[in-house]
């Protein structure tokens, strides 16, 4: 089995699924004016999508276990296509949010199932570089596609966006069909009358693990904090430092690019120096970031910000991608199922955390360091106190 083919295949994948979110960040306002929306309506054009995306992957992970990977991922590619069709014709909000819904629906496999592939053909080492190289190319397209869709609606309509979307789930689709051999040759038993069952079982299993349940929690923390800031920032860089909308967008890339480094250095570094203490080291950063940020805060200034926040971006490159990495390798017998939970798990974190974040007033420096350091904080404890069980349960 070629691996290398395997991990191009997963880095499609995931770039698939998160190109058809991100490329229409740029239509939003094009299609409030056309259809005479406001934001909040057009919003859910995005928010529609992720839903689907994060319910559907409880289920494909599972069924994957059981059925294979590849006919899950067939069944959801269809789903994900005709719905990606379907959006070229419509004509209100109301079916454009169900069809981007059923997007989501049939994209779910394309996340969960990518990282699957990945741990039924790699060791743990291994593993882990390759997970960061799919960081690295979900870093890249969530720059790059909402510029791509940018450029279409100079020269085009925003429909042109959805058959650009349709024909990169073609191209994908194909490469599942012709090129992606079946990964999963220890499937699980089960009772097709009680498949129901089967899954709430295996989930079960997946949650007793204190590992995963603490990888889990370490990889939402930092994802937490990378949403809070994207939240936050374009409010206190636009309104209180002055920036523009485009010194704004360029800001992100500064900040993101050290997300890449972090990434970078676990694929050469991080069988030499573990995982544990990569993990620590990018808490370390994550933690002089913040404090930075808090320290700045007094003399609030937009180049002290992003440098702040691309300093505590350097150790989320690292945290994110080896808790993420670890969360999947704990559960190695059921990866579909424990990919499906910790994709889950992670939207559904972050989307507590930040909406009761949101009742509070984090539009100034000093608020968001205070937060992202107290999440930075509550993390590293958390990270401390899973080195020392595990040892405890080593002896």
């Amino acid at each position: 089995m070629n691996n290398n083919k395997i991990l191009y295949l997963a880095c499609l994948m995931v770039i698939t699924y998160l190109f058809a979110n991100s490329v229409c960040i740029t239509m939003l306002y094009t299609l409030s004016v056309e259809w005479s929306l406001s934001s909040s309506i057009v919003h859910k054009i995005i928010i529609f999508y992720t839903c689907g995306l994060g319910i559907s992957q409880l289920i494909y992970g599972p069924l994957s276990d059981i059925y294979g990977r590849k006919l899950i991922l067939l069944i959801s590619s269809s789903i994900f296509l005709m719905a990606s069709i379907c959006t070229l014709f419509i004509q209100s909000i109301d079916l454009m949010l169900m069809a981007r819904f059923l997007q989501g629906i049939g994209a779910g496999s394309y996340s969960v199932i990518s990282k699957a592939i990945l741990c039924d053909t790699r060791d743990k080492d291994d593993y882990i570089k390759a997970n960061s190289i799919i960081m690295i190319c979900a870093v890249l397209i969530e720059i790059f596609a909402p510029i791509i869709g940018g450029v279409i609606l100079t020269y085009f309509s925003w429909r042109m966006n959805f058959i650009v979307i349709c024909a990169v789930v073609v191209i994908t689709s194909c490469c599942i069909i012709f090129l992606l051999p079946e990964t999963n040759i220890n499937r699980v038993a089960h009772d097709n009358k009680n498949i129901l069952s089967t899954i709430c079982y295996n989930y079960m299993v997946i949650l007793k693990n204190h590992r995963f349940c603490c990888y889990v929690l370490l990889s939402s923390g930092t994802l937490s904090c990378i949403t809070i800031y994207a939240i936050s920032s374009s409010f206190i860089l636009q309104e209180q430092m002055d920036l523009n909308e485009f010194e704004c967008g360029i800001s992100f890339f500064f900040t993101n690019i050290t997300f890449l480094l972090g990434c970078v250095f676990i694929n050469k570094f991080n069988k030499k120096w573990g995982s544990y203490l990569n993990i620590a080291f990018g808490l370390f950063f994550m933690v002089i970031g913040a404090f930075s940020m808090y320290f700045y805060s007094t003399m609030p200034d937009a180049i002290n910000l992003i440098i702040s926040m691309a300093i505590f971006n350097l150790g989320t490159g690292l945290v994110f991608p080896l808790t993420t990495s670890l969360a999947v390798l704990e559960c190695s017998r059921l990866s579909g199922a424990g990919s499906a939970m910790i994709g889950s798990l992670q939207m559904f974190i972050v989307a507590i955390v930040c909406s009761l974040l949101s009742q509070l007033n984090i539009n100034t420096q000093l608020n968001l360091s205070l937060i992202i350091f107290q999440i930075t904080f509550i993390l590293l404890i958390l990270f401390s106190l899973n080195v020392f069980i595990s040892k405890q349960f080593r002896k």
